[in-house]
């Protein structure tokens, strides 16, 4: 009875964190090179975030870091009265994570990133009402979890594991406007 118990709330509490996963893109360097098909994978420090259970089969101690893909886009729209810039960064993801293997289990600490985006936008604009001014728009989004992992084997077929992170979501949007003054001539 205690083990159907036991089976019942795991997979409860699976099911209400797997609907909602934000974490599509691939953290770990052995998910990362297999384009995120290793989410179950046994032993890989990715597991941290995926399937925590999967960090007890890892028997050394170690240091991982990875980081993946980055993007860098610029896109001019001119028009009518309107020519815009738009310059942007986005890399995603990195992941530091120590790993403290003991006999019995396996302690885990990471600092994962998994979206960070920049983005400036230059936008001039020509009105008859007041001239032409133009509008900078820098924004500055990172995500940021940190916290620690445990991870043990129960028996050869059966490990548990669970990972607790404090998630620092930072956004930024600072805007400005300059206004062209005419430089009027008088006679």
């Amino acid at each position: 009875m205690k083990s159907l118990l036991l089976i019942l709330i795991i997979l409860t509490t699976q099911k209400s964190f797997g609907e909602d996963n934000p974490f599509l893109t691939p953290i770990g360097s052995d998910e990362a090179i297999a384009g995120n098909t290793g989410i179950g994978r046994d032993g890989s420090v990715g597991a941290v975030i995926y399937n925590p259970a999967g960090m007890a089969s890892i028997h050394i101690s170690k240091v991982s870091g990875s980081a993946s893909a980055f993007s860098q886009n610029s896109v001019r729209s001119k028009g009518a009265g309107f020519d815009d810039t738009a310059k942007s960064f986005s890399t995603t993801p990195t992941q530091i994570t120590t790993v403290l293997a003991k006999e019995k289990y396996n302690l885990g600490f990471s600092i994962l990133i998994p979206a960070s985006f920049t983005s400036n936008v230059k936008r001039t604009t020509n009105k008859d009402s007041i001239g032409t001014y133009v509008e900078n728009i820098d924004v500055v989004s990172q995500n940021t979890l940190f916290g620690p992992t445990i991870a043990f084997s129960i028996s050869p077929e059966f490990k548990a594991g669970m990972s607790l992170f404090i998630i620092k979501n930072e956004h930024k949007e600072v805007s400005d406007t300059s206004f062209g003054l005419d430089s009027g001539t008088s006679r």
